[in-house]
């Protein structure tokens, strides 16, 4: 892979090598289509025998796979509609497939038991499911007196008013002290 405009002054963007997981009655498929969410930083990778795969763009987490279509889908665009993706399979079919945001993070949290990428995904795409996690991290920060980092996660709070005013301020003041 390369970087094409690398700026000498930015971190170089990392590589990630993630291994493609093909169920026993498809050892021979192959990836032939693959879009990017750029809301949700979701990875659509279409085979040919029909499967969906997505993957996280950050980490490279297998969020999901199943077999959508029985025949080889030949083409895909991304599907601005509804941050996702659509395709024709052989048979002229059309298939629209996105991410449902309103299970996607207890999804993630029941099923993948994957706590940071729940986190990780909401705060990226403004989604429900992850409340009680920021509210939980928040409170153990500002408990511990991590209290740059309790200011980070309250600002990243997509859906959750995780601050009191009270603690705000009790925030604002300790960072203006020079508190870590």
């Amino acid at each position: 892979m390369v970087e094409i405009d690398h700026n000498a002054d930015n971190p170089a963007f990392p590589k990630k090598a993630v291994d493609i997981y093909f169920p026993a009655e498809a050892t021979n498929d192959f990836p032939v289509s693959m879009q990017v969410s750029k809301r949700h930083g979701i990875i659509y990778l279409v085979t040919k025998y029909g499967f969906i795969h997505l993957y996280d763009l950050e980490t490279g987490a297998c969020v999901y796979m199943n077999r959508i279509s029985g025949e080889t889908i030949f083409v895909t665009a991304e599907h601005d509609a509804t941050d996702g993706i659509i395709g024709v399979n052989k048979k002229g079919q059309v298939l629209s497939v996105n991410v449902d945001d309103q299970t996607i993070v207890p999804y993630i949290l029941s099923t993948l038991n994957n706590t940071e990428l729940a986190f990780k995904l909401a705060s990226r795409a403004n989604l429900p499911g992850a409340d009680d996690l920021y509210v939980r991290q928040y409170q153990q920060l500002f408990q511990s007196g991590q209290y740059g980092e309790a200011a980070k996660i309250a600002a990243s709070s997509p859906r959750v008013n995780i601050c009191t005013l009270f603690q705000f301020r009790l925030l604002i003041d300790l960072l203006l002290v020079g508190y870590p």
